[in-house]
């Protein structure tokens, strides 16, 4: 399973703070198909879809425009979140897609 790399989230976050949504949207879905695996950026992208369709209750203008502010701060603070933790965790470990760093070598190296 690859993940998306903090450098691709920032790419994310990046379209999202220019403001210009028809681009975000584009950005987004297309890291969303690049990345079909990836719990927590296909959240992500749930979550900028149902803000872009703009499935608020009929309340007045003025708070269905002050409750969309909000959920798009939330997506961009998960983002930068994401960001964070991916740049500590995409060092090693599990995730990556090789198993091993140093093919050939079958035991640690002691060095004395």
């Amino acid at each position: 399973m690859i993940n998306a790399s903090h450098y691709v989230l920032r790419h994310m976050l990046r379209s999202l703070e220019i403001g210009y949504l028809i681009g975000a949207q584009k950005t987004f879905k297309k890291f969303h198909q690049r990345y079909p695996n990836d719990n927590k950026l296909q959240g992500i992208y749930n979550e900028f879809l149902s803000y872009v369709e703009g499935q608020e209750s009929k309340k007045s203008r003025f708070l269905a425009l002050k409750a969309r502010d909000k959920r798009l701060k939330e997506i961009k603070s998960k983002l930068k979140e994401l960001i964070e933790i991916r740049k500590l965790g995409g060092h090693g470990g599990s995730l990556l897609w090789y198993k091993c760093r140093r093919p050939g070598i079958k035991e640690p190296i002691h060095l004395r």
